[in-house]
């Protein structure tokens, strides 16, 4: 019987980790759960009906109650998958916050484990220039912000210390 996995697209807006993942996917037949199809729906809604704007992602709001359940929800999402039997799920997030977490990946890795399937991390990265073209390609009214102030959100960009490591 193959390895069961679960592989983890991680990387900042634009890096490319939608379009690796979709391209993997195909190859290996497998559960593609991707956090903004999942939820983006609902995190515009969320957002306007408390008075903010739908294409907040950098607020207070968003970061301590809204993100928490973005990544909550495809996560959910995951495990079911798992549960029921997809031989390789594979998860399209940013994961920053995560991936700088040891707990929370030593969790998501007993997790996987318990459900016998072997947890793979592909951190996407692409230079500044091919992600902002990217950004603008895809024409999102949510990367706005990012692309008003590009020098500064490139240059604030980090690498989780798991990447790094």
């Amino acid at each position: 019987m193959a390895e069961r996995t679960l592989t983890l697209y991680a990387g900042h807006a634009g890096s490319g980790k939608s379009t690796l993942a979709r391209a993997r996917s195909k190859d290996v037949g497998g559960v593609l759960l991707d956090k903004d199809t999942l939820t983006e729906p609902f995190v515009r809604a969320l957002l306007v009906s408390v008075g903010r704007s739908p294409d907040e992602r950098e607020g207070s709001y968003y970061l301590d109650v809204v993100r928490p359940l973005e990544y909550r929800a495809l996560m959910d999402a995951v495990w079911e998958a798992i549960t029921y039997g997809a031989q390789h799920v594979l998860a399209v997030a940013p994961f920053v916050k995560e991936l700088s977490d040891e707990s929370w990946v030593n969790d998501t890795r007993a997790q996987a484990s318990s459900h016998g399937v072997s947890l793979h991390i592909e951190w996407v990265e692409c230079d500044p220039d091919e992600r902002k073209r990217r950004l603008i390609q895809r024409g999102l009214s949510r990367d706005a912000q990012k692309l008003r102030h590009w020098d500064e959100w490139v240059s604030a960009l980090k690498t989780p210390q798991i990447i790094r490591a």
